[in-house]
This record gives C-alpha cells, structure tokens and sequence, in this order.
C-alpha cells in the first residue's frame, strides 16, 4: 500500500507578526500544471491538551482533501512542535490562518500573471480557484473566526461552542457557506446543542455524527464523506 503522505512538502510559513511556522502541503496535481478545483487550510486542535497537526482528524482531512483533487497546507499553531511564539488564547492564531491561506494561494497564481508579476505575492494569485478553511476542535473554533476573503467556506469539525462566553464567531454572519460537523455525545458540545448555537446563524448547516463523542474515534468513513461533499459545494462557489 502506498504511503498517502509521501509527497508532503515540509515547509516554513511566516505570518505578519514575525512568527515563523511549521506547515506541510500536499498536492497530488502540482505536476500537472492546471488549477486545482479548491484549496484547503486545516486547522488542529488544542494546542495546550496535545493537539498538533498530525492528529488522527486533520490526517484524515488532509489525505481526503488531497485525494479529491484540492492541494492542502497543515501547520503548527504558534508555540506548538517547533513553531515560533507563543500560545495566543486563539486570537494571535487568526494570524497563522492568514499566513496559512496566503502561503497555498501564492502557489496557485493566475494564468493571466505577467512576466515581472512575483507569483509569490498572495495578489496575484488565481481568485477563481475557492479555498476551504477547516478545523478541529479549538482549531475549528479558530477557523470559524477568521476573516479573509480568499475563503469560500468553512468546514468545521466539532467545535466547542458552548465553551465559548465571546461573541459568535465572524462565520455566524457570513453569507458564504459554512457546515459544522458534530457527534451527537460530543463531551463539550453535542451536537443538539450546536443546533441550538448556530439557529441564527447565516447559511450553516449542522451535521450530526450518531453516537460520536468529541474524539470521533469510529467516524473516519463519514466523516471523510461529508469533507468531500463540502469540497463538491465549495468547487461551484
């Protein structure tokens, strides 16, 4: 059996404030020279309860992203595994998102770049290409949080909203489509209660995993079947 993660490439992104960052990125189609159908910025769990980018769901969405055709970067939050900084309650780590998103779509530059135009420069890079932002966790906390406007829609996995005294987060009032996916036992917020979070919210959806608590030990299958379902609504967007 192949190893789905041979062709990661380890790199380091920068975000605004200084802060430099692990990531790996994965595109299976980097060869073939065409635009991919979306690109897709994951976000892990908490980093101060052991989460990292190589937990078993953000490996399980970014073998899935990268098999249906949408390039996909991962990367350490501030102070985590070998990443610059410190720990920033999930405000600072909106800057790593931005630096996540900006990184992937430098990659992906319009077709119509002329020559002198940098490619690296986020500007310059192919608007018609939809980007995913998806999350864990306080990682989906996070991503549900950032606003950029090279994000399509959010993809956010077992957030703990009932866990959070803020105001609801910037994809709460945003038209551009967001779908949270939660177990029905979730240990922080269950998925009833994620419902009952997000009635008022714009264009989001709520899908309920039976029987999973907040780890989603048994919901590799389903789970990897609603992240391909969401690529397919953010490939027409």
């Amino acid at each position: 059996m192949s190893n789905p993660f041979s062709d990661v490439e380890r790199l380091a992104i920068h975000t605004v404030d200084g802060v430099g960052l692990r990531a790996e990125l994965l595109d299976s189609g980097a060869a073939d020279g065409r635009s991919p159908r979306a690109l897709a910025v994951l976000c892990h769990p908490h980093p101060l309860h052991g989460g990292t980018m190589h937990n078993h769901v953000i490996s399980s969405l970014f073998s899935t992203f990268a098999d249906a055709g949408v390039p996909t970067i991962r990367f350490n939050f501030r102070g985590t595994s070998g990443s610059e900084g410190r720990h920033g309650g999930g405000v600072e780590e909106r800057l790593d998102v931005i630096a996540a998103i900006d990184t992937i779509t430098a990659r992906h530059t319009s077709r119509d770049t002329v020559q002198g135009d940098d490619p690296t420069d986020p500007a310059a890079a192919d608007p018609t290409v939809p980007l995913l932002l998806a999350g864990y966790s306080f990682g989906a906390l996070v991503a549900l949080s950032v606003d950029h406007p090279r994000v399509s829609g959010w993809f956010a996995v077992a957030p703990p909203l009932a866990m959070v005294d803020a105001d609801p987060p910037f994809a709460a009032g945003d038209s551009r489509p967001t779908v949270i996916v939660s177990g029905t036992v979730d240990d922080f917020t269950p998925a009833s209660d994620v419902e009952r979070l997000t009635e008022e919210w714009a264009s989001t959806t709520v899908i309920p995993l039976p029987g999973e608590d907040h780890f989603l030990g048994s919901a590799s299958a389903r789970l990897r079947s609603e992240a391909e379902a969401f690529v397919e609504v953010i490939a027409r967007y």
